[in-house]
Order: structure tokens, then sequence, then C-alpha cells
């Protein structure tokens, strides 16, 4: 999976993934111009050593999107045993209330999708990922620009 800003992130991945290597492609909209990356990522796959308590990598902090556009927040989690992820938002008094599962919010994984964004969508978004060892939260603000035609 890819989100706007660029990360790649690798799910699922067993000892068959190992050494896999992956490169940067772009494509420019206007020129039409494509170039690929001269260095490659390498994939190096380890065995958990025991319960680990989960750990979010790379978290997004804020996020900016014009109205109408669809929205990713990325809340990529290791530990082991797997974490389960439950995204909410932040309200003014700091509490946190789960994001409803509704036609323009969907959950994958560790994506939060919100298609066909609206300014009302605005928030302080939360991700906690959590096991049997312990809990770990990220936070994004994604700001919603303008209003949807």
């Amino acid at each position: 999976m890819v989100p706007s800003n660029g990360d790649l992130f690798v799910r699922q991945v067993g000892h068959h993934d190992a050494g896999s290597t992956f490169r940067c492609q772009t494509h420019h909209r206007l020129s039409k111009e494509t170039r690929l990356s001269t260095s490659a990522g390498r994939l190096f796959v380890t065995d958990p050593q025991g319960n680990v308590p989960p750990r979010i990598l790379d978290p997004l902090a804020t996020l900016r999107v014009k109205a109408g556009e669809n929205v990713v927040l990325p809340c990529p989690a290791q530990g082991y045993p797997q974490p389960t992820l439950i995204w909410y938002i932040k309200d003014v008094t700091g509490h946190l209330i789960p994001v409803p599962s509704s036609g323009r919010h969907s959950f994958h994984r560790e994506v939060l999708a919100i298609r066909d964004a609206q300014a009302a969508d605005s928030a302080m978004y939360v991700c906690v990922a959590s096991n049997i060892i312990g809990a770990a939260k990220a936070e994004t603000a994604l700001t919603v620009i303008g209003e949807a035609l």
C-alpha cells in the first residue's frame, strides 16, 4: 500500500518475502514523464523473540486535503502477537470517540479511509494499536480545506 505521502507499507510479511527489493516509480501528470528510482529498498524479515508490545511506525502527524478528495490515514503497527487497531476521533474535551464505520469511513487493516472528505471531517484522529502486552497510539491532525462542489 502507498498512501499519499509516498511511504510504502508491506503487509502480511513472511519469510518468503525476505530479500525482496522495491523501487519507486513516479509519473508526472502533465508531462507524462515516468521515472524509476536508481536505488532500491530491500526487505529484511526476522522472527519475533517472544511477545513484543505494539509500536506504531512513522506516524503521520498532519494531513491537509481539499474537500471532495479521498483520504488515507495509515497506522502501520508492529508487535507480537499482531496488534489490533481501533480508530478514534478526539473531541474538544480530549475524549476518544470511535470512528463509525459508515458509507464514507472504512477500515482496511492499518488504514482508515475517508471517501469524499468534507470540512466536518477535520479533526484529530487517534489510532490505538493493542495486543496482550500493551498498547501504543498515534495522532493525526486532518484538515479538510474548502467545500466540496
